[in-house]
């Protein structure tokens, strides 16, 4: 499955082209374990829009296996896509590029290029050959995400959309086993990339960790309100305290009759709200409270 080529830099466009998908893999792999492993930390900011975060969540993973679909693609025809298998057995068929003289003109530019070429740069025919069985369907975990690639990602099955038990009955592919060909697909473009043009390629990202900014906003925001809250409740929880501390007499002597009457409502609701077990029912009665003690709606939550 070689890619037919006519230069050093249609090899050096094909090579980099496969380290973008990789290392953009890595990096959405790296965001979804990251949020993953602040679920237990964030979980109540996480809770305040699940639905959001669960498809965010959704989303890297599925940009993930996407990307490494493509690169462990072991589709075979007279026009081979760009995948691993593919550039390895292109890397076979142009070991000379990678030779001395060709790394030289390639590098004429770089100032350390003479320390760089006392390194031997020909792939090791050994190393190679192992590459190839890693990315090929002789290992087991490239065979399983072929099942997925070609019965999922790439296309659905009707016969595995019919089977009960389904693809992750069958040939379930864990999140460590995504991680395992994550890493061996990134070794190896960084290793071939390091003895073509002496560049490894890191799989960081500046801003990584730009998600806790959502998260610690949302539990500002949080924090407040629950402030808030707490002194609403703390205001009526005193009128309430008030009102049942004083004889119902004491309310009824004097004034007239609609302040006499506002008077005993005040303190019968006053008392339904101090012993009420349902939380909605404790909200509506705050709320009734509130707005009879304060004028205005008074939201809170007991």
């Amino acid at each position: 499955m070689q890619i037919p080529i006519r230069s050093s830099e249609e090899f050096h466009r094909l090579l980099f082209a496969l380290v973008d998908e990789l290392v953009d893999a890595q990096i959405h792999f790296n965001l979804y374990q990251d949020l993953v492993a602040a679920i237990p930390e964030y979980s109540t900011e996480f809770n305040q829009s699940n639905t959001f975060w669960s498809l965010t969540f959704s989303a890297h993973l599925d940009a993930t296996v996407l990307r490494i679909c493509k690169a462990y693609d072991q589709y075979g025809s007279d026009k081979p896509s760009l995948n691993l298998t593919s550039l390895l057995d292109t890397i076979d068929a142009n070991l000379h590029l990678f030779d001395e003289p060709n790394f030289r003109e390639r590098l004429k530019g770089n100032p350390f290029v003479d320390s760089l070429a006392e390194t031997n740069r020909r792939p090791d025919p050994a190393r190679l050959k192992q590459d190839k069985l890693s990315v090929s369907n002789s290992d087991p975990l490239v065979k399983k995400l072929t099942i997925w690639r070609n019965n999922f990602f790439a296309h659905r099955s009707t016969k595995q959309a019919l089977d009960a038990k389904g693809l992750v009955g069958r040939y379930p592919l864990l999140i460590s086993e995504i991680g395992t060909l994550l890493a061996t697909g990134v070794a190896i473009v960084n290793r071939y990339s390091s003895l073509f043009v002496a560049t490894s390629h890191s799989t960081g990202i500046v801003g990584r960790d730009d998600y806790k900014w959502l998260l610690k906003a949302a539990r500002e925001s949080l924090d407040a309100y629950e402030a808030r809250i707490q002194k609403q409740i703390n205001q009526v929880s005193r009128a309430s305290l008030t009102l049942q501390q004083a004889p119902v007499a004491g309310y009824m002597e004097g004034g007239s009759a609609d302040s006499k009457m506002r008077n005993q409502q005040e303190f019968e609701l006053a008392n339904r709200f101090h012993n009420a077990a349902d939380q909605e029912e404790a909200r509506r009665l705050g709320d009734e409270l509130g707005r009879m003690v304060f004028g205005q709606k008074t939201p809170f939550s007991r």
